[in-house]
């Protein structure tokens, strides 16, 4: 088994990354996709033969979220969808389990309801979940800048209010 092939910066990932960009690259295969080229691939897959990927909502570092349809229902939800990289990495698996397992118990106009979980062939995890539409605190802040103490405090109560 040769070494594994370094990438210029590596140094300076964190050794989870450093671990996950091992595997990548001692695979045998010369430069693997990105996360976002991977992520655009699954666009039209259907998964369970029921759920349909029709667009990247979100991109995170261990994976992606979805605005799917559900087919045999014909209602839209999102679907989180880990990286296949984290398979080999039990705790980020667990934790992601357990949050399908509390999501899908979980009944506040705040949180997105969890319905269903699943895995693929190569090691991905999916965790379906209601879509909410509209817009992150993040695109908010992004184009209005930061919230006007008023609005600060009305966030802060629903979120409070879904953790209490």
């Amino acid at each position: 088994m040769s070494a594994p092939r370094s990438r210029p910066g590596s140094q300076d990932l964190p050794a989870f990354w450093r671990q996950v960009a091992a595997r990548l690259y001692n695979d045998g295969v010369s430069a693997p996709r990105t996360p976002d080229e991977r992520a655009k691939s699954l666009i039209g897959r259907v998964l369970s033969d029921r759920y349909r990927l029709d667009g990247i909502v979100a991109m995170g570092s261990m994976g992606a979220v979805y605005r799917g349809f559900h087919l045999k229902m014909r209602k839209e939800v999102a679907i989180k969808i880990l990286h296949p990289e984290t398979e080999g990495f039990p705790d980020l698996v667990a934790r992601f389990e357990r949050e399908a397992i509390v999501g899908a118990h979980i009944n506040h106009p705040n949180i997105a309801a969890a319905s269903d979980m699943g895995s693929f062939d190569d090691g991905s995890y999916f965790l379906v979940l209601e879509l909410v539409k509209g817009h992150t605190l993040r695109d908010i802040i992004d184009r209005e800048g930061p919230l006007r103490p008023d609005r600060a405090i009305r966030v802060i109560r629903q979120l409070a209010s879904a953790l209490g």
